[in-house]
């Protein structure tokens, strides 16, 4: 009898490979499989540019909402994001009326059947005009929780608005900011009142550091603190003046200190906004050495494709604008795989993924990790949702920017499972009901030849379902079904 030993050292597993084993069974060899990386732009849920939209009666914007072929086109187009403004100017003094709430729940309807998420705004004018009263304003929210809650699947973030000129928070005259341009007792109640009727799993995105150091204090997220449903994390950012000038037109009032706390804080919420200005104090910033240096640092997940135009055309001319599309927010690339060759009913399948962050940010939404077994003779698809989270680096939240990731796997192989090949693919799927099947809002790994139609990744490896390998029985509560 002649071994031939396999030794795996970066998995720390072994293999042997026999002509003739012990007690007749094979025994699975590992093999090693190299992905190739792809540059190819493609949308993917809940990053990139997005495009803007809005509704405004006065002015006669969108009265005609966005058809769901022209919503698609926008997809087909690599922007899986839609900002929008709802101009509530009309009911400042008023209840919102159902026609209204009809639209906004139409707009998202119609967001849902053509692929994409939104990132909705409201705010009482578009420019330097007046907002409302806090009461009017959680009166408001209060009409609009039914709405966001029934259609928060299809909502991203959700920028806080309501307050000052466009929503940004600046320049209120209903005393909803301090008169010195700082939170007071009105914004804070506000924002407490969003994150109330959002689900925990949904993010707030306020416009400067220095609002969310005075609505939930200046520690920035950390591993422990992330993603655990308080307001600290659940509250982002948005910059509608990225690279304007030294401060960015206000948005810094101790540029280094702030740009340092983004740096760490959006590691674990959005990071979006808008360039606002190309002149001589934007010069020294908007080039695309500066811009790529800060859109990495402060890990921006999204940017508006729309405005600022001079900015937008600078990034062309300069030849990254390509790269900063790939980019923003997460770019998931497979480098390697150890998968056996064949496995036995009832046995664990083991396998370890090496994957690489090649994005400026991380996935900031609830996202689920799946196994999956296509049996390559009929088609039939066996799944199994990991749920290990952080501990076992199966949470994608956690994959941060320029890391490789090490996700190490171990699942149940059915005993009726039927003998033959099958393919082994990975799936990351949005874990809200209407959304999981989609594959519209399904991850897809940067690589060529990897992925498929039904929203899983091809990792290029089939496994042979044998009752003749050697293999002990799984023990665990992960089975393939």
């Amino acid at each position: 009898m002649k071994c031939r030993f396999i030794f795996l050292i970066a998995a720390g597993l072994s293999a042997c490979q026999m002509s003739v084993s012990q007690n007749n069974a094979t025994v699975p060899v590992f093999q090693t499989i190299q992905y190739e990386p792809s540059l190819d732009d493609f949308p993917n849920p809940e990053r990139g540019f997005f495009v803007q939209g809005a509704y405004d009666q006065k002015q006669g914007w969108g009265i005609e909402p966005k058809t769901v072929e022209q919503l698609k086109r926008m997809r087909d187009q690599n922007y899986s994001l839609l900002r929008m403004y709802y101009i509530l100017e009309p009911w400042r003094e008023s209840a919102l009326p159902k026609a209204l709430m009809s639209r906004i729940e139409l707009d998202f309807s119609r967001a849902r059947e053509a692929g994409i998420k939104v990132i909705p705004r409201f705010a009482y004018n578009f420019g330097m005009f007046e907002d409302a009263k806090q009461s009017q304003v959680l009166t408001h929210l209060a009409q609009l929780a039914p709405v966001l809650r029934k259609n928060a699947d299809v909502i991203a973030f959700m920028e806080a608005g309501f307050v000052g000129a466009w929503g940004e928070w600046h320049s209120s005259t209903n005393g909803l900011m301090n008169p010195d341009g700082t939170v007071n007792q009105a914004s804070s109640a506000i924002v407490k009142k969003e994150l109330s009727i959002l689900p925990r799993s949904r993010t707030i995105a306020v416009r400067t550091p220095s609002y969310k150091f005075a609505l939930v204090g200046n520690k920035a997220l950390d591993v422990k603190t992330a993603f655990n449903g308080t307001p600290q994390a659940r509250i982002g950012a948005h910059n509608d003046c990225f690279l304007a000038s030294e401060d960015n037109w206000g948005t810094y009032k101790n540029r280094q200190l702030e740009m340092d706390f983004y740096h760490q804080d959006n590691l674990f919420v959005p990071q979006g906004g808008e360039t606002c200005n190309s002149a001589d104090d934007a010069k020294p910033y908007i080039g695309c050495e500066n811009s790529l240096k800060e859109l990495s640092y402060l890990r921006f997940s999204t940017l508006n494709i729309g405005f600022e135009e001079g900015v937008l055309n600078g990034w062309s001319a300069g030849d990254c604008l390509n790269d900063i599309k790939q980019k923003l927010g997460y770019r998931l690339r497979l480098v390697n795989a150890l998968i056996p060759d064949r496995v036995k009913p009832g046995s664990s399948l083991k396998m370890e993924l090496q994957i690489v962050n090649d994005g400026f940010a991380a996935p900031y939404n609830p996202r689920l990790l799946e196994l999956q077994l296509r049996q390559i003779a009929t088609g039939k698809v066996f799944k199994v949702k990991l749920r290990g989270g952080h501990a076992k680096n199966q949470d994608p939240r956690f994959w941060q920017p320029g890391q490789m990731q090490i996700v190490k796997l171990e699942v149940g192989v059915p005993q009726k499972l039927q003998t033959g090949d099958y393919r082994v693919l990975l799936a990351l799927p949005d874990p809200e009901p209407k959304l999981y099947p989609r594959a519209e809002y399904a991850i897809r790994l940067a690589n060529k030849n990897t992925w498929q139609e039904n929203g899983a990744n091809d990792l290029l490896q089939t496994v042979k379902i044998d009752s003749g390998v050697a293999g002990g029985a799984y023990r665990g509560a992960f089975w393939l079904r």
